[in-house]
This record gives structure tokens, C-alpha cells and sequence, in this order.
């Protein structure tokens, strides 16, 4: 790697370790799946803190999404799907059924932290792949 190389990486490599990983697990009625949360970073509280979103896509197009704008008092580690937590906002379209056997992505995120999920509706249930 040449000097220049390393001082475009550099800052890169330093922004990237800012942020900790959130494991997101899907569970619960495919009708109203449910969205928990928590770091896997030794760093910090276990759970989130918001101003954060959170986004449900299907090929990446947005179908469902909350976002805040200011930090809860108490950080939700469990979002269900089509209802706004308190403090929140709709964020897009209103909720709509999933539909069984599409492949869906959740993703939150905010102010150092990310994390995303993988899922679909399987015999009713949300199923994390």
C-alpha cells in the first residue's frame, strides 16, 4: 500500500471501528413479527440507545420504518412490526402483511451502532435465516 493509499484507508478503517454491532433477532406471528435488539459490543449499555431507525425492506425497497428524533428514556430492545414505539415515528409506508416466503431485512441503526437481520414467514412465523 502506498502513502497516499494509506491516508485515504486510514480515517476509513478509524470510522468503521466506531461503530458497535446489535444483534437483531425475528420471532413471533408472521402477521406482527417482533424486532429484539442488543449489542454485541463489550462497550457500553446492552441495549440501544436511539435517535435511530429501524427498516424493514424486501429487495432493497422499503416497505415499514420507524425512526426517532430524540433519545428515549428508556431504549426499546423489542420493536413489533406495524407498531410505532412511543417516541417514535412512522418513517414511510404504513405496514402491510408480509407475505410468506420473501426474504425480508431488518436493519437498525443510529448513533454508533448497527445491525441487521435476515427473514421470512414460514408456516405463519417469522423465521430468522
Amino acid at each position: 500500500m502506498d502513502r497516499r493509499s494509506l491516508i485515504v484507508a486510514a480515517p476509513a478503517l478509524w470510522l468503521g471501528g466506531c461503530q458497535d454491532g446489535v444483534e437483531v433477532q425475528v420471532s413471533g406471528p408472521g402477521e406482527a413479527p417482533l424486532f429484539r435488539f442488543r449489542r454485541t459490543s463489550p462497550f457500553g449499555e446492552p441495549n440501544i440507545v436511539f435517535p435511530g431507525t429501524l427498516v424493514i425492506s424486501e429487495e432493497g425497497q422499503r416497505i415499514w420504518a420507524v425512526r426517532t428524533a430524540r433519545a428515549f428514556d428508556q431504549a426499546p430492545t423489542v420493536v413489533r412490526y406495524g407498531e410505532v414505539p412511543a417516541g417514535a415515528q412512522l418513517w414511510g409506508p404504513q405496514a402491510t402483511p408480509l407475505a410468506p416466503g420473501v426474504i425480508y431485512e431488518v436493519k437498525v441503526s443510529g448513533r454508533g451502532f448497527l445491525g441487521v437481520a435476515r427473514f421470512r414467514i414460514e408456516n405463519g412465523r417469522a423465521v430468522t435465516l
